[in-house]
């Protein structure tokens, strides 16, 4: 324990101190389930978790696996601060991803296309190179005479992947006798330039571990005395079935931390999680972190009424003052978003603390074309950012250099080095700076960048004109502006978004629009009309709902309603209209005399 006095004194505020059940997950050395509520600080637990076994032990071999770059970054920051500068082998600190494909998927990919660059694209960019194949050997009856059926679509033909017992690849589906063949020769055809998708890598990933399982097992034992898993309940089926072949809780102390009821990804595939740590409270590997400093009673009391199982265990440790609840109706024509402002104006007014709070209010929806009907709301348009000059010096060296590595690895391997990166930034900073290139310093600095990657030893000999044109490239990115779109806009100091583009962060005030439908066609049903009974506290959780159906979409409701008005720290509200508010007039007034605030 006195290590963690020593960490806490970094990690959180003066004066502050980890809460019981926070101590209480953290002095936990076993496989067990952590679940963490919202903003009862797991990841200060995890981070504090990681640095009592590094700095007892730096080579302690620990994997922390996460789902985005992003968490990746805030926890080896943390360490850098507590004292742990460098994560040197045989730790691992990374995303799953990165580490599935990387160790396990490209190495399949290699094996099978040992010639081929592996490059992961989105659907729609394999579904276009497999039309191309496709129609290039596809039936004559595709070409009817005034009737040009259309290709197949790749979703639910039952694909599958078949690893030889020579390093071949098969592909079988499910689709009709009468183009089978060439369906599949085409889909092989696809898999064989190199390119494939997000889920097909990992499915390469499944393959390589399948086939080598022992050998995995033995390694991964033997490198890895403590895993573990950040946001569990975003670990997809494949991702969470590759993990738990190789892992072994009776040899590894592997902890899984995540919140199961905000697991929203998988919400349009029949809310089937992966992770479902409530299975494990009789094996007595199962805790929580129940404490949020987040927000209030008021709000703690609204979280646990639209969790999706009993959560009565779930409290604040009342270190904010939230407001009660309200519900803001709008009438047809008024503009809801002002009536939103013209209230969060009164409640500065006459609260200090709430005006002086630099948190954004946000208004969200389950889908885009909800909030459009909010004025001044522009569905954002997803573009993919520019690359950086990182990405054009690897495309570079790898285009004009025959080397023969895909531009991620390298990527990954310059980054990873501080040396590396440093002469980068020489190399661009002279490639840029001057007049005239100078191509033996140019080439030199080429070396140095590659000195401790997997191509190092290679001598550059490239030319004025070579490095000219580089410059160029890197130019045009410097002008460029590299700001992409969110999936959050703001109109005039209000933050308009989707649930799912809100999930982890921390708002001021959140305000869910509950006058709206979800689902789809005839099994869609409005929010509010699904939430009432659960705002009322009349219904708790889902697991007695016996039609599949109707479980299904409530299910999808209160998880909507648990991630987006668990994100404020003082107001949580949910937007009606008037014609909702007049067919729940006698349950809105039951909600006012339970403390809700109703604003007209």
């Amino acid at each position: 324990m006195e290590k963690l006095h020593e960490i806490t004194k970094v990690l959180l505020p003066k004066d502050a101190s980890f809460s019981p059940s926070q101590v209480g997950a953290y002095i936990v050395d076993k496989s067990i389930n952590i679940v963490a509520g919202p903003g009862s600080g797991k990841t200060t637990v995890l981070i504090a978790k990681i640095a009592k076994i590094l700095l007892n032990n730096p080579k302690a071999g620990i994997c922390v696996l996460t789902h985005t770059n992003v968490a990746v970054d805030e926890i080896t920051s943390s360490l850098r601060k507590i004292g742990i500068p460098e994560i040197g082998y045989p730790n691992f600190i990374g995303t799953i991803n990165e580490f599935l494909i990387t160790f396990f998927g490209r190495k399949i990919f290699y094996t099978l296309f040992p010639e081929k660059s592996m490059i992961i694209v989105e659907n729609d960019q394999f579904i276009k190179l497999f039309n191309i194949y496709f129609d290039a050997i596809k039936p004559k009856f595709f070409f009817k005479t005034g009737y040009n059926n259309p290709n197949p679509l790749l979703a639910d033909k039952g694909v599958n992947f078949i690893l030889e017992a020579d390093n071949t690849l098969t592909v079988t589906s499910k689709v009709k006798d009468s183009y089978k063949n060439q369906f599949e020769d085409a889909y092989l055809s696809t898999l064989s330039s190199g390119i494939l998708t997000h889920d097909q890598s990992l499915i390469y990933a499944d393959l390589y571990v399948e086939k080598y399982l022992s050998q995995i097992r033995e390694a991964i034992k033997n490198r890895f005395l403590y895993v573990f898993l950040d946001e569990a309940q975003d670990t997809s089926d494949i991702q969470y079935s590759i993990l738990n072949k190789f892992f072994c809780p009776d040899s590894q102390g592997i902890q899984k931390f995540g919140d199961p009821y905000q697991a929203i990804y998988n919400i349009y595939d029949g809310n089937a999680d992966a992770w479902i740590p409530t299975a494990s409270i009789e094996d007595g590997q199962y805790v929580e972190i129940n404490e949020t400093s987040r927000f209030g009673s008021s709000i703690a009391s609204l979280v646990r009424k639209v969790c999706v199982q009993s959560y009565d265990t779930f409290c604040s440790l009342d270190l904010i003052k939230s407001f009660q609840p309200y519900i803001i109706i709008f009438k047809e024509g008024e503009d809801c978003k002002e009536k939103v402002k013209t209230l969060i104006s009164e409640l500065e007014r006459d609260n200090e603390v709430y005006f002086k709070n630099s948190k954004k209010d946000v208004i969200v929806a389950p889908y885009h074309k909800h909030i459009e009907k909010i004025s001044d709301y522009m569905r954002p348009v997803v573009r993919k950012k520019d690359k950086s000059p990182i990405d054009e010096i690897v495309k570079f060296i790898i285009q004009n250099h025959d080397i023969l590595i895909e531009e991620y690895n390298l990527k990954q391997e310059i980054l990873k080095l501080t040396s590396s990166k440093v002469a980068l930034g020489r190399f661009i900073s002279e490639l840029l700076s001057v007049n005239e290139v100078n191509k033996v310093q140019l080439n030199l600095h080429l070396g140095e960048i590659l000195n401790s990657t997997t191509v190092s030893g290679k001598t550059f000999n490239f030319s004025n004109s070579e490095f000219n044109f580089l410059k160029s490239k890197l130019n045009s990115l410097y002008k460029m502006s590299n700001i992409t779109t969110d999936q959050v806009t703001q109109i005039d100091s209000i933050d308009l978004g989707t649930i799912h583009s809100v999930k982890g962060e921390t708002h001021r005030s959140t305000f869910l629009i509950g006058s709206c439908d979800i689902g789809w066609g005839d099994d869609s049903q409005n929010l509010f009309d699904l939430l009432i009974p659960y705002l009322l506290g009349n219904i708790q959780g889902a697991e007695g709902i016996t039609d599949d159906n109707i479980r299904d979409i409530t299910i999808q409701a209160l998880k909507f309603a648990y991630v987006s008005l668990s994100r404020p720290q003082f107001l949580a509200g949910i937007i009606i209209d008037f014609e909702t508010k007049k067919r729940y007039s006698s349950e809105i007034e039951q909600l006012s005399r339970a403390g809700w605030v109703i604003h007209e």
